[in-house]
């Protein structure tokens, strides 16, 4: 009999004897590579929408085991005007290496502007399946870049906290969060 070259499933000749455990144990192969390519895929963690105006949108992660993820995706599709905030639980007077196309600040894990229907961001944290690392982030957009290295390490981190810079502003109700867990 032969079989196949990458995991070994029967190729029957005519003249073979066809079995139900050579079906079988094809069968458990196929489910062992399906799954262990769908182990791979982004996993939902928690997703929220707004359904009202607010000044702010606290996400608690403190249910998240950061040992388990390599990468954290958090999407967001923000409704409102103006540059928002994303902050840790974490005294601001902590974060301390970032660059952006925005101008230096000192206050926040990521800034990015309120956007229209269907435009989103995403910002990727890099736990590397360590939640003593220290938190590191990257932003991306269309108009932004920001990368931020933070003093508290992800076992520390319970709070992502979303908020406009300015007081008058508000987060438009409809807008959605998303947060993925990705495996190498």
């Amino acid at each position: 009999m032969n079989y196949t070259q990458n995991y070994q499933l029967n190729q029957w000749e005519a003249s073979d004897r066809v079995l139900r455990e050579d079906f079988n144990s094809d069968n458990r192969k196929i489910d062992a590579a399906i799954a262990a390519c769908r182990a791979r895929d982004p996993q939902l963690l928690k997703s929220l929408t707004i359904s009202n105006d607010t000044s702010q949108i606290d996400i608690d992660v403190s249910d998240i085991d950061f040992d388990h993820w390599h990468t954290i995706l958090l999407r967001l599709e923000i409704f409102g005007t103006g540059e928002m905030r994303l902050c840790s639980n974490q005294s601001y007077s902590e974060f301390f290496n970032q660059f952006s196309v925005f101008d230096s600040t000192t206050d926040c894990l990521s800034k990015f502007p309120a956007r229209a229907a269907g435009q989103c961001h995403e910002i990727s944290f890099f736990p590397l399946c360590d939640k003593r690392r220290l938190i590191t982030a990257l932003t991306f957009s269309d108009t932004v870049l920001l990368g931020c290295n933070y003093q508290l390490s992800y076992e520390n981190l319970t709070t992502l906290t979303i908020f406009p810079k300015e007081s008058k502003q508000t987060l438009g109700a409809g807008s959605k969060i998303s947060l993925y867990g990705l495996h190498l």
